[in-house]
């Protein structure tokens, strides 16, 4: 592969909430990822002059996602609770704690080249927010404004090319997307 990638499109992104036993839930129809990571910068001044400077991530970071989401996630994901309201009735409000998750997929280039990422400790930031508009010919994208946090390791992404997957299988690509943890990539302590 050339040294070259440009990110060019997301495919087959997942969605996976912390602390339950349900599958990653697919997404299928993913408009577009904006991703912005947050690094920290530590100066030595002498005499009111900056002498060195190093920048270094700092574990956290942001990513806009615009996609048409399967409302039992949209649910899930929001916390929206039924809890004491006639069955069918969910709502949202004081009561509504936003969910942790991971968010997988697969970024290709223009050559189809696959890369792998995974955000291991996400939760959305934002209220559910939606746009209706009558008689539009084209069906709006939702957007979920994620925050993403470190993980035990002091990490917020990890991302591998499909071509560099271990030989032994021990990570697939179904396996990336759908039961990523952190742990499954850390080096075995001896």
């Amino acid at each position: 592969m050339d040294t070259e990638f440009s990110r060019y499109e997301i495919k087959k992104s997942h969605i996976k909430i912390d602390g339950e036993e349900t599958k990653a839930i697919t997404l299928n129809c993913v408009g577009s990822v904006e991703e912005e990571l947050n690094t920290k910068t530590v100066s030595k001044s002498c005499e009111g002059v900056v002498k060195k400077q190093r920048t270094r991530g700092d574990g956290t970071g942001t990513l806009t996602v615009s996609l048409h989401i399967p409302y039992n996630l949209y649910k899930d994901i929001y916390g929206m609770v039924g809890t004491g309201l006639i069955e069918g009735v969910n709502a949202y409000g004081k009561n509504s704690l936003h969910k942790v998750f991971t968010y997988t997929a697969i970024v290709k280039d223009e050559d189809g080249n696959e890369l792998l990422v995974a955000y291991p400790c996400c939760v959305v930031t934002s209220g559910p927010k939606s746009s209706i508009e009558n008689g539009a010919e084209e069906i709006s994208e939702g957007e979920l404004e994620i925050s993403i946090m470190p993980d035990e390791y002091d990490n917020c992404k990890y991302e591998i090319f499909v071509s560099k997957l271990p030989e032994d299988k021990s990570i697939t690509k179904e396996k990336w997307l759908t039961e990523f943890t952190p742990s499954m990539v850390q080096v075995p302590i001896a």
